[in-house]
Order: structure tokens, then C-alpha cells, then sequence
């Protein structure tokens, strides 16, 4: 389950106007609850944050300011990461290519699929690398991309794959930063 659908999306342009009532300034650490969820507290009571949907949040507005100022910053890769898909879908997604060069990824055909050699420096794990390319597939090359614009969609799917999930450990020092880096959100 990812953070970012429209509805959501709407929510959390309007949260500045709630940040000063929610999200006080003093707060201290307690810990992780099942390693998904942070637990602060100060002397108005207690904030769980799930630390997945967070960082999904910081990536999202992150990676989006990236791509509209044209200043992704991407990792070229040791070894192409190949992603076996049908040939349709491999000649659409290679007749996007400088559409997928300006949000930071770099695809060639390899012999009757492709390859990524290039990817956005949010990614860690080649898997997610892989995960993207098929939901950026099913959204870029969907009818209503034709209609909409697909870069939130987009980014969405890239902030939810890079970001720390349920069941990851984070050490103080990472969930207060975690905390931190929400706070700045628009």
C-alpha cells in the first residue's frame, strides 16, 4: 500500500495550515513499535508515525522538486539491470525513452527486452529498480496517462519503492532525522 492516491495527495497539500496543531517542536524519541511505527512523545501526549508512509511523504516532495527544476540526480549502474517484459510494452517504453531520461532513468533494448543503465540515486536495491519499471509501464502507457499527467503518478510509485518499509530497523538517530525531514514538507 502506498501513501500518495489523489485523495491523500489533496490531504497533505492542506497540511501546513494543521502542522502548527499536530506536529509540536519538542518531542522525544521513545522508539520503534514492530519496527513499521516511531513513537514520540512530549508533554501534550504521544505521535506514532509509520515510518514507511513518512519517508514516502519526504521522498515524494523531494524527488517531484527534482524533476521540476530538471536536476534528478542519477547513478549510472555497475551492471544493466535487465527487465524481461512482453515486446509491446519494451517499444513503448523505448519510444519514452527522453521522457524517462528527465525523471532519471536510462533504458536500451537488449536483444527482444531491455535493460536499465541508469536510475535515480533515491533507489538502493536493483529489485525496486525492477518494481518501477512495471508500475511505471502500467502508468505511463495506460490511456489515462494520454490525458493526465503521469509525473505524480510517477513519483509516487518511485517514493513508495525507495522508501524504508514496515519491518526495517531505524536507530534513533535515523527516526529522529526521519522526523525531521517531515517537518520541512510543504
Amino acid at each position: 500500500f502506498c501513501l500518495f492516491g489523489p485523495v491523500m495527495l489533496a490531504l497533505l497539500s492542506s497540511a501546513d495550515s494543521l502542522q502548527a496543531s499536530w506536529f509540536p517542536r519538542a518531542l522525544r524519541y521513545l522508539g520503534q513499535i514492530e519496527r513499521s511505527y516511531l513513537a514520540f512523545e512530549n508533554d501534550g501526549g504521544l505521535l506514532v508515525v509509520d515510518q514507511h508512509a513518512a519517508q514516502e511523504r519526504v521522498l515524494f516532495e523531494k524527488y517531484l522538486g527534482q524533476i521540476l527544476t530538471g536536476e534528478v540526480p542519477v547513478q549510472e549502474l555497475l551492471l544493466p539491470i535487465p527487465v524481461e517484459l512482453p515486446a509491446s510494452a519494451v517499444h513503448g517504453l523505448l519510444g519514452m525513452r527522453k521522457r524517462l531520461k528527465k525523471i532519471g532513468f536510462t533504458v536500451e533494448p537488449c536483444g527482444k527486452s531491455m535493460q536499465v543503465l541508469a536510475v535515480p540515486v533515491v533507489f538502493q536495491k536493483s529489485a525496486d529498480v525492477k518494481d518501477v519499471v512495471h508500475s511505471l509501464l502500467d502508468g505511463l502507457l495506460s490511456p489515462a496517462a494520454a490525458a493526465a499527467d503521469a509525473r505524480y503518478d510517477a513519483t509516487a510509485t518511485i517514493a513508495c519503492k525507495a522508501s524504508v518499509k514496515a519491518h526495517d530497523a531505524l536507530g534513533p538517530a535515523e527516526a529522529v532525522e526521519l522526523l525531521e525531514a517531515l517537518r520541512r514538507c510543504a
